[in-house]
């Protein structure tokens, strides 16, 4: 479902499709959507709309992440370990990099080549960067969720309260705002803020939008239930969003 920035909400695919990495475009336009379609995993574009599949060749297994290049002509995914692009103009996917660890997306510059991803390692996530299949660890601990904007990286340590930001650019790294609630679910960024929930899936919080420079947060948009899972955010579209159903328990007679 979509979930837009007044509050109407809108089922925009059949149950279950959005389900796997969907995306917005930076600009909101699109969506691109992992689904299983007649036994096969296979790459959408859902735009104006209409459907149309990306790649014909059935995926390997179901991508964890998808993002975008700033222009719309690109994304990059993963399947399992192993980090690929698709081109949108020429229809032709082609694989970035392989990693020996599960690892999925964070950012990546297609004129310089400049791949960052999160890796997992003995369970524990650290933010990596890649470029021409050589790799540097740039986090020591553990992360539970970081976002892209332009040429910084945000993202949090596990249980940790706090933003935390890589620059690509200069390759520095620091504590930008100390006070983003522990295990937030980063959703989105801009020049004076981010956009972040708190709570865990199917409890989810309203969203929230912290300046930089500001100790208040505000409220950005309310949540009709907290039961759902929010897969995306697009400041200007909304939410996309799966809900949450509990199965019914037994039904008993008292004596």
């Amino acid at each position: 479902i979509l979930t837009t920035i007044d509050g109407a909400i809108k089922n925009i695919a059949a149950p279950g499709d959005l389900g796997q990495a969907p995306g917005f475009s930076p600009d909101g336009e699109k969506i691109v959507f992992a689904a299983v379609r007649a036994n096969h995993i296979g790459l959408w574009l859902l735009e104006g709309g209409k459907e149309r599949q990306l790649a014909m060749e059935p995926l390997s297994s179901k991508p964890d992440n998808i993002i975008w290049s700033s222009d719309d002509n690109q994304i990059v995914f993963n399947l399992g370990n192993d980090i690929f692009q698709h081109n949108l103009l020429t229809n032709n996917t082609r694989l970035l990099w392989v990693s020996g660890a599960r690892a999925r997306p964070v950012s990546y510059n297609d004129n310089s080549n400049l791949l960052f991803v999160l890796k997992q390692h003995n369970e524990t996530t650290n933010l990596w960067r890649v470029e021409n299949n050589q790799e540097k660890q740039l986090t020591f601990g553990a992360l539970s969720s970081a976002i892209a904007y332009r040429e910084k990286i945000f993202f949090q340590y596990a249980g940790e309260k706090g933003l935390w930001v890589y620059n690509t650019l200069d390759e520095s790294l620091g504590l930008l705002y100390p006070q983003i609630p522990a295990d937030s679910k980063l959703l989105s960024a801009d020049e004076l803020g981010i956009f972040f929930l708190t709570g865990s899936d199917c409890q989810e919080s309203d969203i929230y939008y912290q300046a930089y420079n500001n100790e208040e947060k505000s409220r950005f948009l309310g949540q009709k239930t907290p039961a759902v899972i929010t897969l995306a955010f697009n400041r200007h579209r909304g939410l996309l969003q799966t809900e949450c159903y509990l199965p019914e328990a037994d039904i008993f007679i008292m004596q």
